[in-house]
């Protein structure tokens, strides 16, 4: 039976550059075994929910529901790519995870009633695929906004939201961050070859345990 593999989450807000990152290391890390994803997405429910949780121009989702999308869409990932690759003895590294879902539905959009609900669907979801290490990539939110403002590609409806969302949004990506099993916390405003090296540099350790 192949020895579990590691499973990895980038975070961070808007404007991070953790995206980038992601696409770095798959570069950096080819010849290692591993699968990259993102949520939400990674699974054909997920992408299909990805339009409806980030485009703009598909209005509103009551609170409630939006946080219980993303942790619909979770547990479909889960089940379908990231507990059988982790198995198999795949590395997985994934763009978002449950840090997200706390810090913006939970801390950002004020709901700290939400918070069991929250603790006691993600046990039942995690099961054997929590996540060995977050890497949060943490920006003055002023600053990922300003870098939002400057890119083409992708915008979501996050983006539009106001800077005091975007605050508390930073708040809770660290202090879920500091809560979970394994973290570390990159000074994402440092030019982005450091922000690079430091991020490869805890990836490569992780993977060595």
């Amino acid at each position: 039976m192949p020895k579990r593999g590691k499973f990895i989450v980038l975070e961070g807000g808007e404007g991070s550059g953790k995206t980038t990152c992601l696409n770095y290391l798959k570069e950096h890390l080819a010849g290692e075994l591993a699968i990259y994803t993102r949520e939400p997405g990674g699974t054909p429910l997920g992408q299909k929910l990805r339009v409806v949780l980030l485009e703009k121009g598909e209005g509103d989702l009551d609170p409630l529901a939006e946080m219980l999308l993303f942790v619909a869409g979770r547990a479909e990932h889960v089940k379908q790519v990231i507990a059988p690759a982790l198995a198999a003895g795949q590395h997985v590294i994934c763009d978002r995870f449950a840090a997200s879902t706390y810090a913006y539905q939970i801390v950002a959009n004020k709901r700290p009633e939400w918070e069991e609900l929250f603790n006691d669907l993600h046990h039942a979801i995690l099961k054997e695929a929590e996540p060995d290490l977050y890497l949060v990539f943490d920006l003055d939110p002023k600053i990922g906004l300003a870098r939002v403002g400057e890119r083409r590609g992708e915008s979501t409806r996050f983006d539009d939201k106001e800077l005091p969302y975007h605050e508390r949004v930073r708040q809770g990506l660290l202090t879920f961050a500091r809560r979970a099993k394994g973290h570390q916390i990159i000074e994402a405003n440092q030019p982005a070859a450091i922000v690079r090296a430091v991020a490869l540099k805890a990836i490569q350790e992780i993977i060595k345990l």
